[in-house]
């Protein structure tokens, strides 16, 4: 072919530092619009950002020309620095966490990742970060991501989007439980004690 054709739908979501209450709801429609500014510098665009007081999600087209870890990482740095200005909140604290969760999303799926965000306040109480992962991915996101975390799918499982919880079991050779809590926050692990919170950084 004479050029290149890249289709590179992202589900993107982080959290803030500890899952501390920082993002206000008087602010956050300010800061999901200068992230989505980063994210058209980058030529990655947003079809839409959202989330509540510890974390956001993005649905977004990542660039041919770059690395998702290099665009969350501005992402995070500039919008950082925002909430620390008075145009945020003025918080001097604010941090976002270290680690992130990113899935692709298939053509199929958009409306429904959409739809997801988009009611992300109705969606909380039944489902959080810092509780699920599986809600925030479709089932061939949710497979990817047992391989990277080491995640074992727990039954009950129904279908993405219903808010169960996904568990977390270390086992030899892949990421330890503290990685995989930093990926997927709030992960129940499974130790030699029998079940333990590891959402801890």
């Amino acid at each position: 072919m004479s050029q290149s054709l890249v289709k590179n739908l992202i589900h993107l979501v982080y959290s803030t530092k500890h899952r501390k209450p920082w993002i206000p709801e008087d602010v956050r429609d300010g800061l999901f619009a200068f992230q989505a500014g980063i994210f058209k510098q980058w030529e990655s665009p947003a079809l839409i950002i959202g989330g509540v007081e510890d974390h956001v999600h993005a649905l977004f087209s990542l660039s041919k020309n770059h690395a998702l870890k290099k665009l969350v990482e501005e992402v995070k740095k500039g919008s950082s620095k925002w909430m620390k200005r008075n145009d945020g909140t003025g918080n001097k604290d604010f941090q976002w966490q270290a680690g992130y969760a990113g899935f692709s999303v298939s053509l199929s799926n958009v409306e429904e990742v959409r739809k997801y965000i988009e009611n992300r306040q109705n969606n909380i109480a039944q489902c959080r970060s810092r509780t699920s992962c599986a809600c925030c991915s479709n089932a061939t996101a949710l497979n990817s991501m047992n391989d990277m975390c080491g995640i074992s799918r727990m039954p009950p499982f129904v279908s993405p989007f219903q808010g169960y919880r996904v568990e977390s079991i270390p086992y030899p050779g892949r990421r330890s439980a503290a990685d995989a809590a930093s990926l997927c926050p709030g992960l129940i692990c499974f130790g030699p004690f029998g079940a333990e919170d590891c959402s801890g950084d």
